[in-house]
């Protein structure tokens, strides 16, 4: 059901006044507000139906994949509750999104926990959150080069907006 009032245009902010109700879903798309009821539970038990099928096709045809990193879907989410309540901006969503979409989710679970075993942290330079360090000296022209993985920037940012949910 779309609930307009002329000349009111919608904003996050707004929705915190609204009452909470389980039973209404509140959603702005472009300054509008849609006030909508959640899907009825024989809906959910269709969606359920399909996904079985789907699956049991799935395993008979060798065809399809199963996506088993729900927990990208829910990194994603809260990246996007951050950008809508202007924590990050755009370009700062953007550059996460893609990084979450390159890494494994394990390795991005791992980065959030920060897991003292760092071992990981070089399958995540390919997505921006990790960067490579080197140090070293010259001895009588022998180059002796460290190279260490540590997290950068954008990556200290994603484990502080992941661990600081709210």
């Amino acid at each position: 059901m779309k609930q307009a009032i002329e000349g009111v245009r919608w904003t996050i902010h707004d929705l915190e006044v609204l009452p909470e109700n389980e039973w209404t879903r509140y959603e702005i798309i472009n300054g509008e507000l849609f006030v909508t009821r959640p899907p009825h539970r024989r809906h959910q038990q269709v969606c359920v139906k399909i996904a079985r099928q789907l699956d049991v096709w799935s395993d008979s045809s060798g065809l399809g994949e199963t996506i088993d990193d729900f927990d990208k879907i829910e990194i994603l989410a809260e990246l996007f509750l951050n950008l809508i309540k202007e924590k990050i901006n755009l370009e700062t969503f953007r550059r996460l999104a893609s990084a979450v979409n390159i890494a494994f989710v394990e390795d991005l679970n791992k980065l959030i926990k920060n897991n003292n075993n760092n071992d990981y942290l070089g399958n995540l330079i390919g997505s921006g959150l990790t960067e490579v360090s080197s140090t070293g000296i010259i001895i009588s022209g022998y180059d002796v080069v460290h190279n260490s993985v540590r997290i950068c920037a954008l990556g200290k940012l994603f484990v502080r907006l992941m661990n600081n949910k709210n």
